[in-house]
């Protein structure tokens, strides 16, 4: 339980970017800058900022699947 639960935000992330993609009639394995990383881009964090924002994310979510868990 606890990997589904780290893992979420990201499979969110790819699950929206797909069905956007599909709702629009676009070809799914075109890129998109919709993506949780490239939005915190954009708000101007530089790129290893960014990835400790989603890896405290992903972490915040492992430990809550821990807890459900236990």
């Amino acid at each position: 339980m606890v990997p589904v639960f780290a893992l979420s935000y990201l499979l969110l992330d790819t699950g929206i970017a797909i069905l956007r993609r599909w709702l629009r009639g676009a070809p799914l394995s075109r890129g998109e800058v919709r993506h949780i990383h490239l939005q915190l881009f954009a708000l101007g964090l530089p790129p290893h900022r960014a990835a400790t924002v989603l890896y405290a994310k992903a972490g915040v979510i492992a430990l809550l699947g821990l807890a459900v868990t236990l």
